[in-house]
């Protein structure tokens, strides 16, 4: 299936979510950064996170940054 750069901007964090390469501090890449990492407008880095954060797997902190959501074992 065809999926664009923002649909797999999305799937990559998505997959590091669970290989718990955020399990640290919790916290993702800024969206700057995850812009520059994958060549993207802001818009659609935006719109990446913005999908994960309706699934629930992260929350934005206003001034913080956006962090995994920690699932209950």
């Amino acid at each position: 299936m065809y999926k664009n750069r923002t649909e797999q901007l999305a799937d990559d964090l998505r997959a590091e979510i669970a290989a718990g390469l955020y399990d640290g501090t919790g916290q993702i890449p800024s969206l700057t950064q995850l812009r520059d990492r994958s060549g993207l407008s802001m818009n659609s880095v935006q719109h990446a996170v913005k999908v994960l954060k309706d699934e629930g797997l992260v929350i934005a902190v206003k001034g913080r940054g956006t962090f995994v959501v920690r699932r209950p074992s």
